[in-house]
């Protein structure tokens, strides 16, 4: 399925050199007034571009390689192996989703989004105040479909992301 665009969301390509990059590192490691500030940075690229390049994140680059190197191997699979970890199948909202199966503008978009992709998540205790019924996607794992193989680099590359959470 081709998801259908209105004329209302046609845009013209853009160089890549117009993507903002955003300095990360006064985030992870700087004052209150620099976390701040970088957050504003970052809001402000998605706001005004819809994308932003990230810098100084502090993830390691073989770590980042492996991670690419697994989604392109997963989604160069048939749809129907792709298919038996699909987000349908799931409980939690993880999993694969294939073209116009999603689509993050319905009031402006009647078709669905021209991408796929897979949904990841942080696993959380069901104790904690963000249950699976206020927030489906942080539901214990238990239930779902394991994903692939291919995509246990993806669950590590989360791990040096935690620290980022606000103080």
């Amino acid at each position: 399925m081709t998801p259908k665009i209105p004329p209302s969301l046609h845009a013209e390509r853009i160089p890549v050199e117009q993507i903002p990059i955003v300095d990360f590192a006064p985030f992870r490691t700087g004052d209150p007034d620099q976390r701040r500030q970088t957050t504003l940075e970052l809001a402000g690229a998605f706001r005004n571009m819809g994308f932003a390049y990230l810098a100084g994140h502090g993830v390691d680059q073989a770590l980042i390689d492996r991670a690419f190197a697994a989604a392109g191997r997963f989604f160069a699979w048939p749809a129907e192996r792709k298919a038996e970890v699909s987000v349908e199948r799931s409980p939690c909202d993880r999993g694969w989703f294939d073209l116009g199966m999603e689509n993050l503008d319905p009031d402006q978009q009647e078709e669905g989004d021209l991408k796929e992709g897979y949904r990841i998540g942080n696993d959380l205790a069901p104790t904690t105040r963000w249950s699976a019924r206020a927030c489906p996607s942080t539901a214990p794992t238990s239930g779902r479909p394991a994903p692939p193989s291919s995509a246990r680099p993806w669950r590590t590359t989360r791990r040096p992301c935690t620290g980022w959470r606000a103080r």
